[in-house]
């Protein structure tokens, strides 16, 4: 009986090294002037949506990974005031930090890695409500991270 050894070639080559998804609740206050009290809220929205960056990234020596991420949105609230009589638009700016655990790993890179990070939806308004002199407005934002790196891959060489 003829023993057959199979070659094998090592390749490196560009893989998904991590994924991972993170879905963060904020609540901001919107703060009015002293002088404006609100009745009521008729319509919330969110504008200047900045896609999430990943901040530099290393690979980590403990076993926790996670990509930190930094992006922005504005909230805007209309309400009522003066007893219904008028209406304004209430506003204001977010800037988050977050940090995206990187959950479903495969293999381990072997050099540089580059995260990246990106909105998996529209930031999504879950309430909004008066809070005396203040509009409190509760954002949900679903975030996910990638880490892609040089990757070993051993093959069999077919004859």
């Amino acid at each position: 009986m003829e023993s057959k050894t199979q070659a094998t070639r090592e390749i490196i080559a560009k893989t998904t090294c991590g994924t991972g998804f993170k879905a963060i609740e904020y609540v901001q206050y919107i703060e009015l002037e002293k002088e404006v009290v609100p009745n009521k809220i008729l319509g919330c929205f969110i504008t200047n949506v900045e896609n999430p960056k990943a901040l530099k990234w290393k690979v980590p020596e403990r076993s926790s990974y996670y990509v930190p991420v930094k992006g922005s949105f504005d909230i805007h609230a209309w309400y009522s005031c003066n007893n219904g009589n008028e209406t304004a638009v209430g506003n204001s700016s977010v800037v988050y930090h977050e940090n995206i655990p990187i959950l479903k790993r495969i293999g381990g890179p072997i050099g540089p890695v580059v995260a990246t990070a990106k909105l998996e939806d529209d930031p999504i308004v879950n309430d909004v409500k008066l809070d005396g002199n203040k509009i409190r407005v509760e954002v949900l934002l679903k975030i996910s991270a990638e880490v892609v790196g040089d990757s070993r891959l051993v093959v069999e060489i077919a004859e």
